[in-house]
């Protein structure tokens, strides 16, 4: 059974964390889920900030906005797993809310439908 983290809005003297280092999802983090979610996101973490900052320029520059699917064509050497999620933490408030669900779907490459993300 997977456990959902709920979004606490952070207090005043909490720092936001950097989007574009290696800090865990707040999903994600080492302490979160069983030991194999803890592995997965220790093999990820020293390429969080890459990930993340690809997805977000790439949202910048697709004025129609994308999907995941989408994303990962463009970068078909990273596997898709690693880098579909950057767009559920670019979005999240925690990280300062960079992505948006626009509210359309568009077919994946399997043919069902899909949210569009775009750039905040």
């Amino acid at each position: 059974m997977t456990r959902h983290v709920h979004y606490a809005p952070p207090s005043a003297t909490v720092t936001m964390p950097s989007l574009f280092d290696d800090t865990p999802a707040p999903a994600h983090r080492a302490d979160h889920g069983d030991e194999t979610e803890r592995l997965a996101a220790e093999k990820v973490r020293p390429a969080l900030g890459w990930l993340r900052s690809t997805a977000l320029n790439d949202l910048r520059n697709a004025p129609d906005g994308l999907t995941g699917d989408e994303l990962c064509a463009l970068h078909p050497e990273v596997p898709e797993y690693s880098l579909r999620p950057r767009l559920t933490e670019l979005a999240d408030l925690r990280f300062g809310a960079l992505a948006v669900k626009t509210g359309a779907t568009r077919p994946n490459r399997r043919g069902n439908a899909e949210r569009v993300w775009r750039a905040a």
